[in-house]
């Protein structure tokens, strides 16, 4: 999805083999979370998993309003203070650019990272395209990227799966 945001507040709709909270499963967070260049310590700290439980509470209670409170965004404020991030220069195929690294550990930088990109879809007015999946045994979060705006289900399984429902219904 490349929303590390809604990536976080979905996650609260998947389950550890019925062992309860995902991400305590590293295979899974790993999967959804970190980058080839990650530096993050697995099996992951019991205190950094509290401050992403944390913080996915925080994102739903936003993406359920469409809205940041003041409170919210004094929040939200904290956990983009926790990266400090410098310019580098770096090459790949030749062709040298300028891309951020982090100074900070990876924890807050991932901290850090998922408040950005909450920020982006209120800043670049995508907020209004986030959509809740209409399939009600899903309720994913998924941003529309439709031409018209009309899109209902997170992918083409929920969907799918809704048009059999009605169509065995007949």
């Amino acid at each position: 999805m490349n929303n590390k945001a809604i990536d976080l507040a979905n996650s609260v709709w998947f389950k550890n083999n019925n062992q309860g909270e995902i991400l305590y499963d590293q295979s899974w967070f790993t999967e959804h979370f970190l980058t080839e260049d990650s530096t993050l310590e697995i099996p992951l700290k019991a205190s950094f998993i509290e401050q992403l439980l944390t913080l996915r509470t925080l994102l739903l209670e936003i993406l359920s309003t469409g809205e940041i409170s003041e409170l919210q965004r004094e929040q939200l404020d904290e956990y983009l203070s926790k990266a400090i991030y410098h310019p580098k220069i770096s090459y790949k195929d030749g062709i040298m650019s300028s891309s951020w690294f982090c100074v900070s550990d990876y924890e807050n930088q991932l901290l850090s990272e998922i408040a950005q990109d909450l920020i982006r879809l209120f800043s670049e007015n995508k907020i209004e395209h986030v959509k809740t999946c209409s399939n009600d045994e899903c309720q994913y979060y998924f941003i529309d990227h439709s031409k018209n705006k009309s899109k209902k289900f997170c992918s083409s399984k929920c969907n799918n799966l809704i048009k059999m429902r009605r169509y065995r219904a007949k």
